[in-house]
């Protein structure tokens, strides 16, 4: 591929031959910037390698190939990564689908501003219909759009919502950002995207929302957890991952009150999911700054203090 390649598309692709010919038909039509597509072929058993191999042959100077042994999501996003060559990381479900015009119109905010990390809205389809979903939440206390954040005024600022998206999807990343401060997906682990955009926003010098809906999220029909044994490993894995943000937090001598409101309510929502104990990590919990937080903490809290109040001091 010659010249600079402004963006990356890095695809993981598992046994979705029904849905990956839309969304490799949605990035191939990109128009305007010089780009490079990274399919991971993630061990694959349908027809996906085939179709893989057509999109190779018509467009072979865009296209790089990884087959590999099945090793999950973040496995296969770790392997793009290693190869892109990209200004920009795009993140792109083979399930999904993007407009080709509105992520050139994303990138190039990325690119004027120099951003690490550029966020946009995003459009939730199902089998019968696709409806905007905006990243209100972005705006609201003072996130306005098109201003420039770093990341520790993105969380003081964004996390009061009660939601925040972690979805890599929905966002851009600057290559080189990632690589300075070795920001991978963690492996083996359910719930990779909410570590993985914990840490990069925390790294971030400049953040900026987008009011510009260029990803298209599809639920499939079978893919929401199906089985209780899943569903509690991978609540199992949450409360993994707040563990290690509590320790990286106290690591890096963090203030970072929103955070604390996160993480609790996050872990109230384990609770009240998975019927999970968890003393060791109750207890660094309740280490937080309750008198600060316990403000905040009161609309996510009530619902749940009479289930709980036996199991956690607050």
């Amino acid at each position: 591929m010659e010249g600079i390649i402004d963006l990356s598309i890095i695809i993981p692709v598992y046994n979705v031959e029904r849905y990956l010919v839309k969304c490799l038909d949605s990035i191939y039509a990109i128009r305007n910037i010089n780009f490079e597509v990274i399919i991971v072929n993630d061990g694959s058993t349908d027809s996906s390698s085939a179709i893989i191999q057509h999109y190779c042959s018509l467009f072979p100077q865009k296209t790089i190939v990884i087959n590999k042994e099945n090793g999950g999501l973040s496995s296969a996003r770790n392997a793009g990564l290693k190869e892109a060559q990209g200004s920009y990381i795009a993140f792109i479900d083979s399930d999904d689908f993007i407009d080709s015009d509105k992520i050139v119109s994303v990138l190039t905010n990325a690119k004027e501003m120099q951003l690490d990390i550029i966020f946009g809205d995003y459009i939730y389809c199902d089998e019968k219909s696709c409806i905007l979903l905006t990243s209100k939440r972005y705006s609201m206390n003072h996130m306005k759009a098109y201003q420039v954040y770093n990341g520790l005024e993105y969380w003081e600022n964004a996390l009061n919502k009660d939601q925040i998206s972690v979805e890599a999807c929905f966002q851009l990343y600057n290559l080189s950002f990632l690589r300075k401060y070795n920001l991978l997906f963690k492996e083996g682990i359910y719930h990779e995207d909410f570590l993985f955009s914990y840490y990069c926003i925390f790294y971030a010098k400049k953040v900026m929302y987008v009011p510009i809906a260029y990803y298209y999220y599809r639920q499939r029909p079978g893919s929401i957890m199906s089985s209780a044994e899943l569903h509690y490993m991978k609540q199992l894995h949450k409360l993994k991952i707040i563990n290690e943000l509590l320790n990286f937090k106290k690591n890096h001598l963090l203030e970072l009150y929103s955070w604390d409101t996160v993480l609790l309510a996050t872990y109230f929502d384990v609770v009240r999911r998975g019927k999970i104990k968890n003393d060791s990590l109750c207890f660094s919990l309740n280490e937080c700054k309750k008198i600060t937080i316990i403000s905040r903490l009161k609309k996510i809290l009530l619902p749940f203090l009479g289930l709980f109040a036996k199991n956690v001091n607050i």
